[in-house]
Order: C-alpha cells, then structure tokens, then sequence
C-alpha cells in the first residue's frame, strides 16, 4: 500500500523528539494522504496512538514506551509485525495498523530513528 514514507519518518522523529506541535502538523498532511480505506484508517490510529502514547507524562505501560532497545530484538517484533500484516485472517485495517507500526521498528532496528 501506498503512503507517504517521509513524512511518517518525520512525524516519528518529531513525537519521539517530543515535539507535539510539529508531529500533529505531520499527522494532519499524512491523514490527507493516505489512501481512504481501511487500510488507511488502520494505519492513522496507529500513528495518532504513537503520538497519544508520547503525550502522556506515565507512558511506563504504553507499547512503544516497552519497545527493546536491542537490534536484534527489534528485529524480532518487526518480523512479528509483518508475519501479522501477511496473515490471510488479518482485516485491512489491522494490516495498515501493524505496517505502521513495523515501519516505525524497523527504522528504530537500522538506526535511523534514535529514541530520547
């Protein structure tokens, strides 16, 4: 599926740099580009739940707050990810949720997004 890579790069860099103002700036240009479907609605609650997750002051609970900082590990739950993209059970909409969540990983696991 088809969604603007730069700009989500961008909008993860900015939330996990905690810079809200600009990641919702992001997340507005990025909704008005993704594709109308489920996929698309799948993959906007994936980000604005990143988003919200970094917002909140006691994350300590949240997923993307528990991700491992291993290269190795993160590899591992991107492989998960996608093995949930791929399933033949998975709806459209839990396919776009879980690629956005695999980008985010996998851009963490190669390094080109550093957490705080």
């Amino acid at each position: 599926m088809s969604y603007p890579k730069l700009l989500v790069e961008k909008f993860y860099r900015s939330t996990l740099n905690r810079n809200f103002a600009e990641a919702e700036r992001l997340l507005a240009k990025i909704r008005s580009r993704l594709p109308r479907s489920d996929w698309g609605e799948g993959y906007l609650k994936a980000l604005e739940g990143f988003l919200t997750t970094y917002k909140v002051k006691d994350d300590k609970y949240a997923f993307a707050a528990r991700l491992p900082e291993d290269r190795g590990e993160l590899l591992k739950v991107a492989q998960e990810f996608r093995a949930r993209i791929e399933s033949q059970v998975s709806s459209e909409f839990d396919r776009g949720f879980f690629s956005a969540w695999e980008y985010l990983v996998r851009m963490l696991a190669e390094g080109r997004l550093k957490r705080p």
